[in-house]
């Protein structure tokens, strides 16, 4: 049996599922605003001459990457709106659903 039209039909559906996938969270989050780690990542790494410490850990996890996005996000919107920072989330999060479901094996019967 050949299984390329129903890959191909769960393909459809997954691309159809991501983009809805976001706005149902934006919309769920629409109300949020920063919190414990935004504000670490915000107020103390590198503002009012404090070190940027890129790379002291937090909460003892490595949080480089993640430092450094809020630093430029802040460099580019500031704190006016948390959506920015949401939706660089949110992307972040579909993408990763899309890559992983990419990387599924495909099963044999």
């Amino acid at each position: 049996m050949d299984r390329a039209p129903i890959t191909r039909g769960f393909r459809v559906a997954l691309y159809a599922v991501l983009p809805l996938a976001l706005l149902v969270l934006l919309y769920a989050d629409r109300r949020q605003w920063f919190f414990y780690d935004d504000w670490e990542f915000l107020a103390t790494r590198g503002l009012g001459g404090q070190p940027l410490d890129l790379f002291r850990p937090h909460n003892a996890h490595w949080s480089t990457i993640p430092i450094l996005v809020y630093r430029a996000l802040y460099a580019l919107v500031g704190i006016h709106s948390y959506i920015p920072y949401l939706l660089t989330l949110l992307f972040l999060h579909i993408a990763t659903a899309y890559v992983l479901s990419c990387s599924a094996p495909a099963t044999r019967t």
